[in-house]
Parts: C-alpha cells; structure tokens; sequence
C-alpha cells in the first residue's frame, strides 16, 4: 500500500490558486498495513515528485490534520439520501465556509460509532483542496482508492498527543474523547501553564482524564517535544507510522458525493478489500483453516481417482484371467468381452447350434413377434452381420422389426424402414456388431 501525503507548502496553498498541487510537494511512504508492531510495517518513505514514488497498485491519500476539522454532533434519524443536508443545518454555525464548500466524513461502521453520550465525529475538509489532490493523483497515474486523516479520533478513552516536524515547524496534534486540536507547538508553548492545562484537559474529556496519554514524536521533533514538554512519555516513532494508525483506523473521507468520485477502477477497490483476509495476522487461523480444508479436498480426490483406478485395473485383469481360462486359444486379451462372444459363436457353430448372430435365429424372432405375423417380404439379402429387408410400409411394422431385432442383439439403422422402393414397398437395414 503507497500512502501519499501533500507537504506542508501544499496545505497552505489557496484552493483557488490551481485545480493540481505541484508534483513534487509530496510525501509518501510503502507500507503494509496488516502487519503489526512498530515500524515494522513501514517498507520504504520518501519525499519527491510522482517520478519517484513506488509501484504500488494501492493507493491512499492521507490527509494532514492542519486541513481537517473535527466536530462532535448528535445526528437526527433520517434516510441515508437526507443525511448530508442534515450535516449542513448542524454545522452551518460552528464552520467557518460555507457547507456547500466542505467534504463531511462520518466515522466508520455509523451510525453503530457513536459515544458513550450519543455523539458521533464528523469530519470536514476543503473540497476544492480535496479535489485538487485527487486531480494531481489522476494525472500522476495513482488514482486514491480511499482518503484517510492523518491524525484520527481515538476509538478509545486514550488520550493522544503526537508532534510533527516539517519545513522546520513543529506541530502539536493533541486527539482525545472530547475534541482534537492542532497548532503550532511554539504557539502552545507561548501560553501560560494553566492554558496548556486547560487545553490538554478539554481534549482528554472526563473519561480519560485518569488515563496517561500516548505521547509519540517524530525524530525531527523529539528534541523539541522533551524541551516543551518534559514530563511527558515520549517516544519516537516515524511520520508513516503515524499515517498508518490513520489508515487502520477504518475513516475513509471519500463519503457522499466523492464516494464515487476517485476515479480508481472498481477491480483495484475490490482487491483493496479482500487484501485483509490474506495479510492481516488476525485472519491467519481462517486461512490456514480454508488452505488445509481445500488440501484435504484434493488429497480426498486423488485418493477416491486412485483408489477407482486401481479396482478397475483389478476388474480387467479378473476378466483376462477368466477369458484366458475359459478359452485357452485366447493368447493376447485386448477387448474380453467381444472375444469371448467370438469364441462363444465359433463353438456353437462348430456344434452345428444356431447362435443370435444367425439369420436363422433373427427370421425365428421375428416369426415369434405378433405384430410381425402375416408380414410378407419381398426381398432379403444376408451378408455378414448385415440383414436388409424389403417389405410394406409402416410405423407399426418397423417398431415390431425393431423390438424383434433387439431381442437378437441387431439393430435397426436410423433412417431405414422408410426408403421406398418397387410396388409401395421400403427396405430396412439390421445390423450387428
């Protein structure tokens, strides 16, 4: 998965200024998301234009906390169709542009994501800004298959204090159960102690306020996070990792209009969902379970074919054997079935007994069917397993010669019994193999 970002530079840039960001104010980083531990997920990072960025059919734009803002509602019920227009009237006071102007995100798995006290998190951004991203995306070549937040809210009561260092400026993300809140940590600092306490105890909320917070740093800004605020737990960790908790956290701020907007093919998106089932760790056990299952299939089947294969080698050895013993001239048994009836017929025939292959055994047959009875013929020609007879005309008749010859082991040949010939007569064809 190719996480890509827009630097500082380009969150400042004036949504109106261009319909693309420049190309080479990008950040980004190769991850893959379903592996667990620290760094450990993190393949390759970078900064630099499209031209340098790695092959990756996965694409996620994440989007820095200084171009979002996080707001705490509580939704009415109304239909899906209805649910932006009541974003709008909800936050028409507490924003600053106008609605009409923002992308809204709610959280993932709503409106199950609410809070202890009914609320739910919405997220809102610059379309114009959003838009430009995805155009540069576009024309690069890495259209995004989901648009994530850099610095999401917590699915917890954990409190979340994360610094950042880009183009020499440190911000301070502070994310909590009551609010999340970004600013410039020279900014933070210039306050007096009792507003840097206030502030840290408006994001924690009442819920975590006994919970120690997750303090991290980027290597960039860990010297200025120990001196601005040293009695904090902080550890280093690199921007992507941060990027990544972002992804794994489920928001996607492609909602409502842009749902469908990415311009990413419907094959890459499918692909993007199905590549938890064979990564993610917590899938494993499923897929050691469907892997063994369909080994056992396959194993089952090709001992059921072996174990077939062999009862009909056992079968057709059997036969041999008693073809072979039963008739001792038979030296080599390629077909037992058809050279024993071969012998059978030649050892009746040397006895002087007729056999089913005779003429004499086939005109007995028919002389004993009823519907045959008085049936005048007026030619027969007898070759070597091949009778045809010439007689009158009609169904019932060929269906009774039919049924008489079958008796006998002949058949009568498709299309025969029809042909017409002399005085109103039609001739049928018995064969025997």
């Amino acid at each position: 998965m190719l996480l890509l970002t827009p630097s500082l530079s380009n969150t400042a840039l004036p949504p109106a200024t261009a319909t693309r960001l420049p190309d080479e104010d990008w950040h980004w980083a190769q991850v893959n998301p379903y592996l667990s531990g620290p760094g450990f997920a993190i393949a390759a990072h970078g900064s630099g234009p499209s031209a340098a960025w790695p092959q990756d059919a996965s694409v996620v734009l994440v989007v820095p906390p200084q171009r979002l803002s996080w707001h705490l509602v509580r939704l009415p019920k109304v239909p899906a169709r209805k649910r932006l227009a009541a974003l709008h009237g909800l936050l028409e006071e507490a924003l600053l542009d106008d609605p009409a102007q923002l992308q809204f995100a709610l959280p993932p798995g709503h409106p199950a994501a609410g809070t202890a006290q009914g609320l739910t998190w919405v997220a809102t951004c610059d379309r114009a800004w959003l838009d430009a991203c995805l155009a540069s995306l576009r024309a690069a070549g890495r259209p995004a298959l989901r648009i994530a937040p850099a610095f999401p809210p917590p699915a917890d009561a954990t409190t979340q204090l994360w610094i950042s260092a880009e183009t020499g400026t440190a911000w301070l993300h502070i994310g909590g159960p009551a609010g999340l809140i970004s600013l410039p940590l020279a900014a933070f600092v210039a306050q007096d102690a009792s507003a840097c306490a206030t502030l840290l105890s408006a994001a924690q909320g009442k819920t975590s306020a006994s919970v120690p917070p997750v303090c991290t740093a980027t290597p960039d800004a860990m010297a200025e996070a120990q001196a601005a605020l040293p009695a904090l737990p902080w550890k280093t960790e690199p921007q992507a990792q941060q990027w990544l908790r972002g992804v794994n956290s489920g928001w996607n701020l492609a909602q409502f209009e842009l749902r469908d907007a990415l311009g990413a093919r419907r094959g890459q998106a499918l692909l993007e969902r199905l590549k938890p089932f064979w990564q993610a760790p917590r899938w494993r056990p499923l897929r050691w379970g469907a892997a063994a299952l369909v080994m056992v299939q396959i194993i089952g089947l090709h001992t059921w074919a072996w174990r077939d294969r062999a009862a009909l080698r056992a079968l057709r050895l059997e036969t041999q054997r008693t073809a072979t013993q039963t008739f001792p001239k038979l030296t080599v048994v390629l077909d037992a079935p058809r050279q024993m009836q071969r012998e059978l017929d030649a050892m009746r025939h040397g006895a002087g007994q007729l056999g089913p292959a005779d003429l004499e055994s086939l005109l007995q047959a028919m002389g004993a069917t009823p519907a045959l009875a008085g049936l005048q013929l007026e030619s027969l020609r007898y070759s070597a397993r091949e009778v045809r007879l010439r007689h009158a005309p009609g169904e019932p008749v060929r269906a009774a010669l039919a049924l008489a010859a079958a008796r006998q082991g002949w058949t009568l040949q498709a299309g025969s019994g029809g042909t017409p010939g002399s005085a109103g007569t039609v001739e049928s064809v018995l064969k025997r193999d």
